[in-house]
């Protein structure tokens, strides 16, 4: 998957990412808001069923995008 070599976050603590307080989500998400490569990420954290921060949203928010899609069959 090349698109993690263009990673804002590589090389990051990964508690940012997979936080247990809201500050370290918040400066996760800042990370991921400089990032070239969100929408690849957020993709893969909703095919990989995965746990934290991906594509800038949290577990949370990721469940609303999947909603979202499903409802408008969009992408």
């Amino acid at each position: 998957e090349s698109w993690r070599q263009a990673a804002a976050c590589t090389g990051m603590p990964p508690h940012l990412f997979v936080p247990d307080n809201a500050r370290d989500e918040e400066r996760g998400k800042a990370v991921c808001a400089r990032c070239p490569v969100t929408a690849e990420c957020l993709d893969e954290g909703i095919a990989g069923g995965h746990q934290g921060t991906w594509g800038g949203l949290n577990d949370n928010e990721r469940r609303a995008v999947v909603r979202r899609r499903q409802y408008f069959d969009v992408r």
